[in-house]
């Protein structure tokens, strides 16, 4: 999985995802796929994750700003600030899972479909 991981990040295009991860730690189970603001066009990267039949979870694993959640309309609660952060994530982001058995060449060949996206 760490391997898959460097290998994601290495083919990514910087200029259209995020690529910067701190991967001293991780565990490597999933690829946090997030468009950078020059690339806002999530329909066309789910279609691309679609075609391939590649699942995935929109808002990242805990389906990005919690305040958003349908769940959270029978609990009182407050929010301190502004969610900027957890709506970019929400509306920008993708939980892409990091199956060991990938073989490098699939992940290069999803890349370079994803990063043809603008």
């Amino acid at each position: 999985r760490t391997s898959n991981l460097d290998i994601w990040i290495k083919n990514l295009d910087p200029e259209s995802y995020f690529v910067d991860f701190q991967k001293e730690g991780s565990s490597s189970f999933a690829l946090p796929l997030i468009l950078n603001k020059s690339n806002k066009s999530i329909r066309k990267v789910c279609n691309i994750l679609d075609d391939n039949s590649i699942e995935y979870r929109l808002g990242t694993a805990g389906g990005g700003n919690q305040v958003r959640q349908p769940y959270l309309e029978r609990y009182d609660y407050s929010v301190v600030g502004d969610l900027c952060n957890a709506d970019y994530i929400h509306d920008y982001g993708l939980y892409i899972g990091n199956y060991p058995g990938l073989e490098e060449a699939q992940i290069i060949n999803l890349c370079e479909q994803l990063n043809n996206v603008k």
